[in-house]
This record gives structure tokens, sequence and C-alpha cells, in this order.
């Protein structure tokens, strides 16, 4: 009995032998050749290669190029085919591409030496923005308002973000300057202005995607300028000639003692035409008579603001602006002594 346990043994040692030497024969699979890497978008690459010999098993690793601690772990694909489509890589990022053949070694795979390429995905291109607008919102304010800009996504399919830099400049074709940045919102009140001020815009979106910001060209410009401030109300003008003077026979106030004068008709049609005398001092188109220059200014003044600002609320329009203006567009020094104005 014994001595058959021996030789069982002998024949066992025998075989494991022969294994190990059959096993240590299989030399590793010869390397691919001829690999390729295309980008296919921001975040994909389609990579390809020709086999050498019969070997149907590949391996395929992607790993950023000079790589650093803040890296992503290498993306490594097996596949049977002589290509492959990896996705989740980062925007406009290199990559080294390896491949392998893999032969079968009892539990374990033999690999080739590997035949590399590189890569880099596409950077996304962010598009000028449009839709800016502004528009005055009293004497010291101007509210700007832009159109959002659609985002892409990062590698992880997390939506990319989007922050905006508007940019001002006090002429057209003038320097602009950044007024404020990191905006999250295509909105922005630019205050602290003084009335009447005339303020150029452009915006310019920056997109941040996988870690990188990408930014766009500037908009179009657009501009606005901030209303009138508001003033107090002018008195009344006074019709009514000063005391101390007198009509003529003709009707016509003249200097003198006498009871006071009486006021002055409305003139018929302004300048042209009309048969109306008045009291020493000025009178408007409109016919409103003033004692001075001075008031005579400032009323057409008055007029003038008030209807700047009813055009920019929306409450009357440029025509009907226009023809408050012609009604008030002027006036004239009126002589005691003339039998008519004009």
């Amino acid at each position: 009995m014994t001595k058959e346990r021996e030789k069982i043994s002998a024949l066992t040692a025998a075989a494991l032998a022969l294994c190990a030497a059959v096993s240590c024969a299989i030399p590793p699979p010869p390397a691919p050749t001829d690999a390729r890497a295309e980008a296919n978008g921001l975040h994909e690459v389609t990579v390809s290669w020709t086999a050498a010999g019969e070997e149907t098993s590949h391996e395929v690793t992607l790993a950023e190029a000079g790589s650093g601690a803040d890296a992503e772990p290498p993306v490594v694909l097996k596949t049977g085919e002589t290509a492959v489509t990896a996705g989740g890589l980062k925007a406009d990022t290199e990559y080294t591409v390896r491949i392998v053949a893999l032969r079968a070694k009892g539990n374990e795979s033999l690999r080739s030496e590997p035949c590399e390429a590189t890569v880099r995905t596409d950077a996304p291109a962010v598009p000028a923005v449009t839709g800016l607008a502004a528009v005055a919102a009293g004497d010291a304010r101007i509210d700007v308002t832009w159109d959002a800009l659609t985002v892409c996504a990062n590698a992880d399919g997390t939506p990319a973000a989007v922050t905006y830099a508007l940019h001002v400049s006090d002429a057209a074709d003038g320097r602009y300057a950044v007024l404020a940045e990191g905006l999250t919102e295509p909105a922005y009140a630019h205050g602290g202005l003084t009335e009447r001020t005339a303020v150029h815009y452009a915006v310019r979106a920056v997109l941040h995607v996988d870690g990188k910001t990408f930014e766009s060209p500037d908009s179009a410009a657009v501009s606005a300028t901030t209303d009138a401030a508001p003033r107090a109300e002018d008195p009344a003008p006074s019709q009514t000639p000063p005391a101390g003077k007198t009509e003529n026979a003709a009707g016509n106030p003249r200097s003198g003692a006498g009871s006071p004068a009486s006021p002055p008709p409305a003139p018929k049609q302004g300048y042209a035409g009309t048969d109306v005398a008045y009291e020493d001092g000025w009178v408007c188109e409109c016919g409103a008579w003033f004692p001075d220059q001075f008031a005579a200014e400032n009323h057409v003044r008055t007029i003038r603001d008030d209807a700047m600002q009813k055009v920019a609320s929306g409450e009357i329009t440029g025509d009907e602006w226009q023809t408050i203006m012609d009604a008030h567009s002027g006036f004239k020094s009126v002589l005691w002594d003339r039998p008519t104005m004009w």
C-alpha cells in the first residue's frame, strides 16, 4: 500500500511539472498597431486600432495627460472588438490612450506591449449673448436685461454653470470697462447715475464646465439715457399786464396813469397773423405772457421736460411730443408802442 501511494505522488508531481512547463511556454500576445483616437464632442472619444495576431480581447485605458493630484481616475474599457467609444471625459482635455492585447493564461491574462495615441476633447463654443436691452428707470437708474444662455453639461452629467460680466462705456466706440461680473441672473439694475446720463452696455457670458472657464465674445452694444430729474411745477404764467397801464383807442394797452389794464386776450394764431398786443414783456408761441425773458424761458423749459418724461413713460407718443413742442417753440419781446405785436 505504501508503494502504491508513493507511485501516485510521483505521477502527480510529474503532471504538475508538465503543466507548469506548458504554461510557462505561452508567450504574451503581440502588441496592436495603428492606434487612432478622435474626439466626438466635449465628453466622448472614439478609439480604434489594428489587432496583431489572433487576439480578440483588448484593454483600452484613457488617462489625463500629465495627470496631477486633481486628475480623474483613468477610464478603463475591455472589448472584443478593435474599436471602442469612451464617454464621461472632461471637456477641452488631452488624454493619453493605451491599448493592449490580452491572452488568457490560467486565471490570469498575458498583456502585450501597449500601443498609444493622444487625443483632446472638444472645447465648448460659447455664443455671444443676445437680447441685450437697456431702459431708463428714472433719473438715476438704468435696468439692463438679456437672454439667458443655454448651457451644456459637465462630464458627470450635472449642468454647467453660466455667469455674466456686464461692461459699460460712455461712448459707443469708447473703451468698455467691467461694471459687474459673476452675475448669475440675466439682469442688472445700474444705479447711482445722474440725470440725462447716456450709458452704453455690452455683456459677456462665462461658461464654467469641468473646472474650466470659457468666455463668449461681447454682445452687440446697446445704450440708454437716464430721465430728467423731476422739477417743481412753475407757477402759471400771468396773463394780466402790470398795474398802471391803460389801453389805447385801438384797445391796445399803453403806458401811463389810469385804471389797471385788462388782461390781453389769447392770440388767434400764435406768432402768425395775430392782432393782439401785449404789455411790455415776453410772450410764448402758445400765447402766454411773462414779465421777463427768464420767466418765458423757464416756461418753455418746463413744458419740454414734462413732455420728455411723458414720452419716456409711454403716456404720449413721439408725434404728440412734437406737437407740444411746436406750440411752445419760442417766445418774443413785446413793445408797448406798437399797435400790434407783429
